[in-house]
């Protein structure tokens, strides 16, 4: 039993404590049930009754409530309250990135705080240095200005973009500005209408890389990218159908319906029928069912991931190379971070 509020602006190493916390609970609590919050989405109520809510398949429960600095002051109340008789079958890890206490003096003592701050320049420089050191890169300083300029402040975004540059540039052994730059100007654009194109024309580099940008940015984005990859599945299921009923290619675009994010959509306009050109030819009839029902499965898994960019990636992988069929192989078969349903 414990609650643990992490806090301030440095996010990788609060990602990295709140991994920390997670695995040492695990450890004396094998099994135990998982949920994640976000407090943008409203859910005051469902976040409390959950907390008092016992689960019915496991003994010990962790709840991550995420973007508490966004918690409107009835949350932070309750929560207050929650905290002088918290239950004992419960972990509780709140993340903000915020440095002001929300809880009242009463709370605050059942609760373990931790603020983290971001470090000077000169710090982070050599935290860059080594980080590419790791990946066996070696980096020139124009390049870790290059880092510094085009990037947010925090060892989280900094870690998940020198480890995609690192793949980027696979067989290169040192890296400069330039090549930052252009990795970094050219990921920018990508969003799940992107990624459909790239996973269209099965090239699977490519799609780990779009899926590497849309979590560099923001990983609540994958969520989106989720949905928008199901929706442009489902219209590629029904060009299909148009076009065995006989009608010409051209009609079958015109004809073609699905959903958007959020409403209905008739047609397939002319910038995108080449990617889903590509779709037909290289994913069967039975692919794109497979497909559809995986998107559809684990749209609430990545909602609640700890971890949304391996969860996205492992989706993109089961579709490339394996039609979306169930299969035990698994992009990351060391991994059991990613259950997959």
């Amino acid at each position: 039993m414990g609650i643990y509020l992490l806090m301030g602006p440095e996010e990788g190493e609060k990602e990295e404590e709140r991994k920390r916390i997670r695995n040492e609970i695990l450890s004396k609590h094998e099994g135990a049930e998982e949920t994640s919050f976000y407090t943008s989405d409203d859910k005051d109520d469902l976040i409390i009754s959950s907390l008092r809510q016992p689960s019915l398949f496991a003994d010990h429960r962790i709840i991550t409530i995420k973007y508490f600095e966004n918690a409107t002051e009835t949350l932070k109340k309750r929560l207050s309250e929650y905290a002088l008789s918290p239950d004992p079958d419960l972990d509780l890890i709140i993340l903000s990135s915020g440095t002001q206490n929300p809880f009242s003096k009463k709370a605050d003592a059942a609760i373990e705080k931790k603020i983290f701050w971001e470090e000077f320049d000169r710090d982070k420089r050599l935290w860059i240095r080594n980080r590419f050191q790791k990946n066996g890169k070696r980096v020139t300083d124009d390049a870790i200005d290059e880092i510094l300029s085009s990037l947010e402040n925090n060892k989280a975004e900094m870690g998940n973009a020198i480890d995609m540059i690192s793949s980027y540039y696979m067989d290169r052994k040192e890296i400069s500005g330039n090549d930052i730059s252009s990795v970094l100007s050219r990921e920018k654009g990508e969003n799940g209408y992107t990624l459909f194109g790239k996973i269209a024309k099965k090239d699977l580099e490519e799609a780990l890389l779009a899926v590497g940008a849309i979590d560099l940015r923001d990983s609540r984005g994958l969520i989106g990218a989720n949905a928008i990859l199901l929706n442009q599945f489902r219209l590629l299921e029904d060009l299909r159908l148009k076009i065995e009923e006989g009608n010409s290619e051209k009609e079958a675009f015109k004809l073609a319906e699905g959903l958007s994010v959020t409403y209905p959509v008739k047609g397939i306009r002319f910038p995108a029928q080449d990617s889903f050109r590509s779709a037909l030819r290289n994913y069967t009839k039975e692919d794109v069912s497979n497909i559809i029902l995986l998107l559809e499965k684990n749209d609430n898994v990545i909602k609640t991931a700890q971890d949304m960019k391996t969860v996205m990636e492992e989706i993109v992988w089961r579709i490339i190379k394996k039609g979306g069929r169930e299969t035990s192989l698994t992009l990351y078969p060391d991994s059991l971070e990613v259950e997959l349903m």
